[in-house]
């Protein structure tokens, strides 16, 4: 019986982590997420995304048949530095359980990546756990600038059952998800689609853009024939 419950949770996984299996429709998502944290009660401070080095969103689900796992996807984009923004990586999450605090069937999520060393480890194609990435709640604006230390690893801001609160990670793998960034770049190294010189699917304008509403300023634009302009 025991056998039976975790060979269904295990499959529920699968069909959570695939179920986005369109790019576009996965930023969509991912935009309202960054523009829901937005407005929170404590929003994203505009100085911590100019900071950074990447940012990760997440749209994590629970599946619970007797024993409670995670699973869910979200995309990654590179901070090139000057408004501007790589390709987004479409990556998935398989985890055992995500702090209690987090109570609730869904959970929207933005990881900020201070540390190249956390990019790498994301990137080197194993499931990378987040828990011990150095991650910390994400400062509120009133909070961002109060002292001149350097920044963790990785800054984390979450929504759950209405709620915005930092994000205990507990045993959250993240892993690039092979497949559906297959479908959209073809055979293209993660690396290349993080480095600013691959076209970008027509949805990530839109959801590079909504970081930019972050951060005060125009988004990097990208041409719909592949083209980029930088804004003014």
């Amino acid at each position: 019986m025991r056998t039976a419950s975790v060979l269904i949770v295990t499959a529920s996984i699968g069909l959570l982590v695939g179920c986005a299996d369109n790019l576009n429709d996965r930023l969509a998502t991912d935009r309202a997420i960054v523009r829901d944290l937005a407005v929170a009660e404590k929003p994203i401070p505009a100085s911590v995304l100019r900071e950074s080095k990447a940012v990760l969103v997440l749209d994590v689900v629970n599946v619970s048949v007797g024993i409670g796992f995670t699973g869910g996807g979200g995309t990654m984009v590179r901070n090139l530095g000057g408004g501007r923004w790589s390709a987004p990586l479409a990556m998935s999450v398989i985890a055992g359980t995500i702090g209690p605090q987090l109570g609730g069937e869904g959970r929207s999520m933005v990881l900020v990546l201070n540390d190249e060393q956390v990019i790498d480890r994301v990137l080197s194609g194993d499931a990378y756990p987040l828990a011990g990435a150095g991650v910390v709640a994400g400062p509120a604006v009133a909070e961002a600038n109060h002292q001149n230390l350097p920044a963790p690893s990785v800054y984390t801001y979450a929504k759950s059952g209405g709620l915005y609160l930092g994000a205990s990670l507990g045993g959250m793998g993240l892993t690039i998800d092979r497949n559906l960034n297959q479908k959209v770049y073809g055979d293209v190294d993660a690396r290349a689609i993080l480095s600013g010189t691959v076209k970008p699917p027509p949805g990530a304008l839109a959801f590079t853009r909504a970081l930019d509403e972050v951060m005060g300023g125009s988004a990097y634009a990208y041409g719909s024939e592949g083209s980029s302009t930088a804004a003014e």
